[in-house]
């Protein structure tokens, strides 16, 4: 898929090499993975990574697409070894359905999907939560990550369309695993 980045992290956070407010992120479609793991002494690990790159979305706890779910504090509940994979996709239109297997050793804990329209302008102009299951609780950890509750923090977030006149429409998909701590 092509390079870019989601609704979450464009609201939320920016990563090291954005100028600012004035960045926007192109329309297209693309996936990114964020990966949490607890570490010895209380640290905790952040991996993220857009169409195959790794990008530097971290401030403090925060990690980049997790930011603001509390998966910091719910990795450290679970103890050393835990981690918490978030599979983001982003389809234009209504997109197809998106598909994905748990990655081996871990399972699904939540599915979230929400439908966005994108003004010709690059302004979000609706998000509608279409999905948000928690299938196992956490402690610590909210449900989510809040596709659509960041939607006004900024004015632009996607690059203007050009030549067209209509609002776009986009589908964000979240998929977030659980590999437990190991004895």
């Amino acid at each position: 898929m092509a390079s870019s980045l989601t609704l979450v992290a464009a609201l939320a956070l920016q990563p090291a090499n954005a100028p600012g407010s004035d960045f926007t992120f192109p329309f297209a479609p693309f996936d990114a993975v964020t990966r949490m793991e607890a570490r010895p002494g209380g640290e905790v690990s952040c991996e993220v990574i857009v169409a195959g790159r790794s990008v530097s979305l971290r401030d403090r706890d925060e990690c980049g697409f997790l930011a603001g779910t509390g998966a910091a504090d719910a990795l450290r509940r679970m103890g050393v070894g835990a981690q918490l994979t978030q599979f983001l996709e982003i389809a234009l239109g209504d997109g197809a359905e998106h598909r994905r297997d748990a990655p081996p050793g871990e399972e699904l804990v939540i599915d979230s999907e929400a439908s966005v329209s994108v003004s010709p302008d690059g302004r979000i102009a609706d998000c509608r939560l279409t999905k948000n299951l928690a299938l196992r609780a956490l402690d610590g950890l909210r449900a989510g990550p809040p596709l659509c509750t960041y939607r006004s923090r900024r004015a632009h977030v996607f690059a203007p369309a050009s030549g067209e006149a209509e609002p776009r429409r986009a589908r964000i998909r979240s998929l977030v695993y659980l590999r437990p701590a190991t004895p």
